[in-house]
């Protein structure tokens, strides 16, 4: 078991998110949401001596050599599998990519390093409000932490499909094995300590294999307590149709709400073109049947050539498109 020491990190109630008394330039709405998500993150990192000596983060964060990061687009597939014979043995598309134990050293410490100097940031905010740069500063923190905790996941996670080939459980999707699997790699990765000397995967497939072991033991549980008869008539399934309608619904309304809350730094009049030329927010008086407009419709409510209309229409969706990626 790592150890592993806890730093608080909830608000407290009326606690502002940055002090204006102090400000030295205001938070934009990005940096604003950012900052919220980082109060919010989970405590707790795995504590080295490392990280108490005297010009620890320029020893720990500046690696002599970059870690590349694995083409993983190989791995996506694994996730809609349904049983153990759509698994694919061919490992000529994987990008394996192995660490020696000197590079896990160097990754996991800047992992927590970065986790360690975040939690102190919102110990901080505990006690004072932050200054707009002590809020950058956590910002920062927290997005060196999620990119890290990426980048070690997308090593490791040769290591989950090697588990679920082994594990091989009856009457179980290998999507949902695959997709615990992936839960207890993430957990894995922050509970590791890698000043012990034991190689990651060593810890991880340990780790793998007992939430497995968990999970198909609840899954014994729900059949014994729900038992169903097999039906003919529901063996052809329209759930992968209806998983992508709900995904799409679930995509425009998180641009909707990108949109009316404006967290994608649009101007005015980028926000009136979506607004009138998709119906967002309200019906649209100069269109027939009050729904979205069209460019010429756009062109003739707001003073502008439609031309021009399509112009901001792009470099609008292009900031939506950007801030979805980044999301």
């Amino acid at each position: 078991m790592a150890r592993a020491s806890s730093s608080r990190s909830l608000r407290s109630g009326n606690q502002p998110l940055v002090s204006l008394r102090h400000a030295t330039g205001p938070l934009n709405a990005r940096e604003r949401r950012d900052l919220a998500f980082a109060l919010e993150a989970a405590p707790g990192f795995v504590d080295s001596d490392t990280f108490h000596l005297t010009g620890a983060e320029h020893a720990v964060m500046d690696a002599p050599e970059p870690i590349r990061r694995p083409d993983v687009s190989w791995y996506s597939p694994y996730m809609e599998t349904v049983s153990p014979a759509a698994i694919d043995t061919d490992t000529t598309r994987q990008d394996p990519l192995v660490l020696t134990r000197a590079q896990e050293q160097v990754i996991f410490h800047q992992y927590n390093y970065a986790r360690l100097r975040a939690g102190q940031l919102r110990d901080k905010h505990e006690r004072r409000a932050l200054t707009p740069r002590q809020a950058r500063e956590l910002i920062r923190w927290h997005r060196i932490v999620l990119e890290t905790r990426e980048h070690i996941a997308e090593i490791n996670l040769p290591l989950v499909l090697a588990m679920a080939r082994r594990v091989r459980p009856r009457d179980a999707e290998y999507g949902d094995l695959i997709a615990e699997g992936n839960m207890a790699l993430l957990r894995a990765i922050d509970k590791f300590d890698a000043d012990r000397g034991f190689k990651f995967s060593t810890y991880a497939c340990q780790a793998i294999l007992k939430s497995f072991s968990r999970w198909g033991m609840k899954q014994s549980r729900y059949r014994d307590r729900f038992p169903a008869r097999f039906d003919p008539t529901m063996e052809q399934s329209d759930w992968p149709d209806g998983r992508r309608v709900i995904e799409t619904r679930e995509s425009a309304d998180e641009v909707r709400f990108m949109v009316l809350h404006n967290t994608a730094d649009l101007s005015d009049l980028e926000q009136d073109v979506l607004h009138h030329r998709f119906g967002l927010g309200k019906a649209n008086p100069g269109c027939p049947d009050g729904g979205p407009m069209t460019l010429a419709q756009v062109g003739r409510a707001v003073g502008l050539t439609k031309e021009r209309v399509r112009q901001i229409q792009n470099r609008a969706l292009a900031k939506l498109r950007n801030a979805v990626s980044i999301n």
